[in-house]
């Protein structure tokens, strides 16, 4: 199959979207090249959901933009298991006063704060070439430093008005 798209079907109820890993086994049941959830208030995709499809490899494209997603940070770090994918686009979360940073006030961090850089590695899917990641509602923080793993197919990675109050961290990978 090319395309499942799924975009703008949310319930009424904001930021009460939870996709399980049983969800997302019946998803990964198809072979399909594409899959749209883009702007469906989904706010955790549980933990164990990439490893449940069965046809994995053959997701190129999947787009998560413009939801409310702020839980379960291992699905983060399953996202290499999709080895065919080409295209991610998480842009424009918006975490709602459900998540567990709505009491975070948006102000930068000072000086001192910065001093303290924060390092990352994020393993890639091997096969990825655009990362979209514009328009996080995230607090201003300074850019951490990110290693990426597995990106040497990376052309493009998208970071644009996401609110960093520096950019001193580095970029590797």
């Amino acid at each position: 199959m090319s395309l499942i798209d799924f975009h703008q079907i949310y319930r009424s109820r904001t930021g009460a979207d939870i996709i399980s890993s049983e969800s997302f086994s019946y998803l990964g049941g198809v072979c399909v090249k594409e899959v749209i959830l883009r702007r469906n208030q989904i706010c955790i995709i549980q933990g164990g959901s990439i490893s449940r499809m069965k046809y994995k490899n053959c997701l190129q494209k999947l787009d998560v933009s413009r939801n409310n997603i702020y839980g379960d940070a291992q699905t983060a770090f399953e996202i290499f298991k999709l080895s065919a994918l080409k295209i991610l686009d998480f842009s424009k979360q918006e975490p709602t006063a459900l998540g567990p940073y709505s009491k975070i006030e948006n102000e930068s961090f000072n000086s001192e704060d910065s001093k303290y850089s924060l390092s990352y590695s994020v393993v890639l899917p091997p096969s990825l070439e655009r990362l979209y990641a514009s328009g996080l509602s995230i607090r201003s923080t300074p850019l951490a430093n990110v290693n990426f793993k597995f990106g040497s197919h990376v052309v493009y990675v998208d970071v644009n008005w996401t609110p960093f109050s520096n950019c001193d961290g580095v970029i590797t990978g």
